[in-house]
């Protein structure tokens, strides 16, 4: 597997098993009952030409009360004129671009305020460089609930950072 910068999970599988990097616990198949439950409820971006997968990740978003805005193309999600979305889910093959080239564009836009679940069916990426938005690469055989998961994640992260940001300004 390639290197990669620090703070990014990778999650892979190989013929016999998955796995997570070394520095985290394991990423297992996850049922409802598994997610955590987050302070806010994030507004998600999925971008996925899979539109089954499209429709099963809203329908599992809907049931946990997640607001999803789905773009099924890399077209569709060039003609977004609204970017107020708390984690993006991005696929990481879409046709004319990747999920790396859609994510660094993204971050352009959005000043690198939107944390990035990348999916895939493939197990691992020929990228030497990660943009920073990227948080977590899930395989999408590990289902809708284990990319949910990770939005929570990604959301939460996101909300104690501006918190301990807006903390600190208070004393400065």
């Amino acid at each position: 597997m390639q290197t990669k910068p620090q703070g990014i999970h990778v999650t892979a599988i190989d013929s016999e098993s998955i796995y997570r990097d070394s520095t985290d616990s394991l990423r297992r198949r996850l049922s409802p009952n598994d997610l955590m439950t987050p302070v806010t409820l994030p507004k998600v971006l999925l971008v996925d030409d899979d539109p089954t997968f499209g429709k099963i990740m809203t329908r599992v978003a809907a049931k946990s009360q997640v607001e999803v805005k789905y773009c099924q193309s890399y077209q569709e999600f060039c003609q977004m004129k609204e970017w107020n979305y708390d984690v993006a889910v991005v696929d990481y093959d879409l046709g004319p671009v990747n999920g790396f080239e859609l994510t660094a564009y993204m971050e352009k836009l959005t000043e690198n305020e939107i944390p990035v679940i990348l999916v895939s069916q493939q197990t691992q990426t020929t990228a030497n460089h990660w943009p920073a938005a990227i948080r977590e690469f899930i395989h999408k055989s590990l289902g809708p609930y284990a990319v949910l998961d990770a939005v929570f994640e990604a959301h939460e992260v996101k909300r104690l950072y501006r918190e301990i940001k807006h903390t600190i300004k208070k004393f400065h």
